[in-house]
């Protein structure tokens, strides 16, 4: 939002209905989107690839607390990858088994150092900053991290990278 108006996903519209639904809030404003994309069976995130055309690609995780439908890890990981088939730009986590442009977490290009709380070094290549998070938990500087590697992606300086990540606060449900 700093950069240029973008468009998120609200909730957890990432299905074959929410998808669209989020497409529709398009307006000629944005120059960016965010479109969250989740699946509980293999084809699924295929299709929505299919409806929305995404230019850059992150899977944020491969968690076994997500196997649902999918009979199995292995199937859930190929799931997963199915964003990855047509993208000019693949960010990639270094927890999964993905291969990519820019990965992000520990040993990627984009990682956390002198993490303490909701504080950490934010490294991106051969730049540093620090970054506080408004929100806790490490999860979310895991999210800060894909967030800041797609940031990147798209040219945005570091120093931006840092006001949006530090401006960023949890949104009650619309």
């Amino acid at each position: 939002q700093l950069k240029a108006p973008t468009l998120a996903t609200k909730g957890n519209l990432n299905n074959h209905l929410g998808v669209p639904m989020t497409l529709l809030r398009l307006a000629e404003k944005h120059q960016y989107a965010v479109i969250e994309m989740g699946a509980n069976h293999l084809g699924e995130i295929a299709h929505l690839c299919e409806i929305a055309s995404p230019e850059f690609a992150i899977v944020t995780n491969t968690l076994d607390a997500h196997i649902g439908e999918f009979g199995g890890f292995n199937n859930l990981v190929k799931a997963k990858g199915e964003i990855y088939s047509n993208h000019s730009k693949n960010i990639v986590n270094t927890q999964t088994s993905f291969t990519g442009d820019v990965s992000f977490g520990e040993g990627g290009n984009i990682f956390a150092s002198n993490i303490n709380n909701n504080s950490f070094d934010l490294n991106i290549f051969d730049n540093k900053v620090t970054v506080i998070l408004q929100l806790l938990g490490r999860h979310n500087i895991d999210n800060a991290l894909a967030a800041s590697a797609c940031a990147y992606a798209l040219g945005i300086d570091i120093k931006l990278i840092k006001q949006g990540l530090e401006k960023t606060k949890l949104k009650k449900a619309d």
